[in-house]
């Protein structure tokens, strides 16, 4: 048994962009032609995909790795298509492309697909309408109501999607949600609400969402969680965190979030070109990655590291 995954967007193999070629229109009206089947709209938006890409070149690409690129993502985004076909809407469609095009130039993929809820709706048109109890055969054959997660088991069976929790929620997992909009949860996987300690909660004992530790109260590393501002010290007891210069044993204890573990005192967050083991280790907007030059692990900005692997891996084979 396993859920659908919405969006066949993905990484896809590549080899090296060396070339450069006359400017093309990168014109984002959308026409009738371009919506009018499933097929043309996979066309255009592997197209549309690929010009975004291309923007992380400071030569443009060629038109032949242009073409390779929009056939590769074509292939991609008309797996499905067959079943789309019995509920095509073309409007949607045209807004999904629409979309897309107004996404910033060498976006990640997280960024477009984020990009563009309306994308997310016409991959959906895959699904069947099967309700919930209903004979089925594969996942897709069944409807997804939105906030359920859905599979096929003979049957349709339907998973009711955890909500965001609130003070006094019944829960069964702690989460933290991140910039990027990713999440992290752990717990017990008892049904419930998820309780984030951004929002100054976490899944207490009584499986209730409980108001996070402040400085003095008992902790228990991951089962009492401490509020911001404090980790759980050496007496189980939320401490405040220290400043940069003073003792440390691990990140969790400084307010910069970083312990050097040579000499053990709290300090800032590395800046660009900074040795580091963890991203973590590295100021907000750096990643931890290896320097091409040296091998070694520095803190350097996603967003050059990402337009630099894009150019380089841009020609689809």
């Amino acid at each position: 048994m396993r859920a659908v995954s919405k969006i066949p967007w993905m990484a896809l193999a590549v080899g090296s962009v060396t070339g450069c070629s006359e400017e093309k229109s990168t014109d984002s009206a959308v026409t009738a032609a371009m919506t009018a089947t499933p097929d043309a709209w996979s066309a255009e938006l592997a197209r549309r995909y690929c010009e975004n890409l291309a923007g992380c070149c400071d030569a443009r690409p060629t038109s032949e790795q242009l073409d390779r690129c929009a056939t590769a993502y074509k292939t991609a985004f008309s797996e499905e298509n067959a079943r789309r076909a019995a509920r095509w809407d073309a409007a949607l469609a045209g807004q999904c492309l629409t979309e897309v095009a107004a996404v910033p130039a060498c976006a990640t993929d997280a960024q477009l697909r984020m990009g563009s809820a309306s994308c997310e709706q016409v991959f959906d048109l895959s699904r069947g309408t099967a309700a919930e109890g209903a004979a089925c055969a594969e996942d897709l054959d069944c409807a997804e109501p939105q906030g359920t997660s859905v599979y096929c088991d003979s049957v349709c069976v339907h998973e009711a999607a955890s909500p965001r929790g609130a003070a006094g929620d019944a829960c069964g997992t702690t989460c933290e949600s991140f910039g990027d909009g990713a999440s992290e949860c752990s717990g017990s996987g008892v049904a419930g609400a998820q309780c984030y300690v951004n929002d100054g909660l976490y899944c207490g004992a009584d499986n209730r969402c409980t108001a996070l530790a402040a400085a003095g109260a008992a902790c228990d590393g991951g089962v009492v969680y401490c509020a911001a501002g404090n980790y759980c010290g050496p007496e189980s007891t939320c401490t405040p965190q220290r400043a940069v210069g003073e003792a440390c044993g691990d990140d969790g204890e400084c307010a910069s979030g970083v312990c050097d573990p040579d000499a053990g005192k709290c300090v800032e967050p590395g800046a660009a070109g900074t040795p580091c083991d963890d991203t973590r280790d590295c100021a907000a907007g750096l990643t931890c990655d290896a320097d091409d030059a040296t091998g070694r692990l520095v803190c350097m900005a996603g967003g050059d590291d990402n337009r630099e692997e894009t150019c380089r891996g841009f020609s689809v084979l």
